[in-house]
């Protein structure tokens, strides 16, 4: 079951990092389970974009797509 959570932190530097070698597998499982369970209604999407740290570790952005 996946349910939808939304956390807002004041900061990116509460962002969990991921090894990069490690993120894209988080993204797929992620991507595959929003688009089955937490798309519709007024909630058409969601895009991830990778930022890289400066310590070369990678944070996920998680943007959802309302209408």
């Amino acid at each position: 079951m996946t349910e939808q959570v939304l956390t807002l932190f004041p900061s990116k530097d509460f962002a969990t990092e991921f090894y990069p070698e490690q993120v894209q597998g988080y993204i797929d499982l992620f991507r595959s389970n929003a688009l089955s369970h937490l798309v519709g209604g007024r909630i058409t999407g969601y895009d991830f974009v990778r930022e890289e740290t400066e310590e070369g570790l990678v944070i996920v952005k998680v943007i959802q797509n309302v209408t």
